[in-house]
């Protein structure tokens, strides 16, 4: 981050793209908050920002659960089944949920053969207590204090050059 403030330029990488390396250990395949702690950085209009990509952001979560839903139709209807029981019942913390949400992670998160290296790695692994508070108990049900982080009806606010960046379906 110092050398993107020290040139102007700041990357935002997914909704949970940077601070890996302040979390420890957890089931949970992402770090923390890149393009949202971007964007709420730029609204406050520091000096000397001259840009910034957004790269698969998550600038409302609102719209984020809309589309995870639309993903979850994608998934077997047991599967479908066993999230919206747990998720009704309060039991995202169960080996039942944890097994079923594997599935989605295959499907939408990490579509490798092989989890690369770097995700296996201690600095790649969020805190679960952090990332449970923050967002919620999986990627696609948020439920945590974010759950209603919307900027998309600021961000004609940006005075930086901005370029949005997403990933290709599959």
């Amino acid at each position: 981050m110092i050398r993107a403030l020290e040139t102007g330029k700041i990357y935002g990488r997914a909704w949970a793209g940077t601070g890996g390396a302040q979390f420890k250990r957890s089931a949970h395949p992402r770090p923390f908050m890149g393009t949202m702690l971007a964007a709420s950085y730029l609204l406050e209009q520091p000096a000397g920002v001259k840009s910034i990509i957004f790269s698969g952001p998550c600038l409302s979560v609102v719209q984020w659960k809309k589309d995870q839903d639309e993903h979850r139709k994608q998934l077997p209807v047991d599967v479908q089944e066993t999230l919206a029981r747990c998720e009704r019942e309060g039991r995202t913390d169960s080996e039942e949920y944890k097994e079923v949400m594997k599935v989605c992670y295959e499907k939408f998160v990490n579509r490798l053969d092989e989890k690369p290296k770097e995700l296996e790695s201690e600095f790649a692994q969020p805190n679960e207590e952090v990332y449970v508070t923050m967002w919620g108990p999986s990627e696609f049900y948020p439920t945590g204090n974010l759950k209603t982080f919307d900027v998309t009806g600021r961000l004609p606010c940006l005075h930086a050059a901005v370029m949005m960046k997403r990933c290709r379906k599959r």
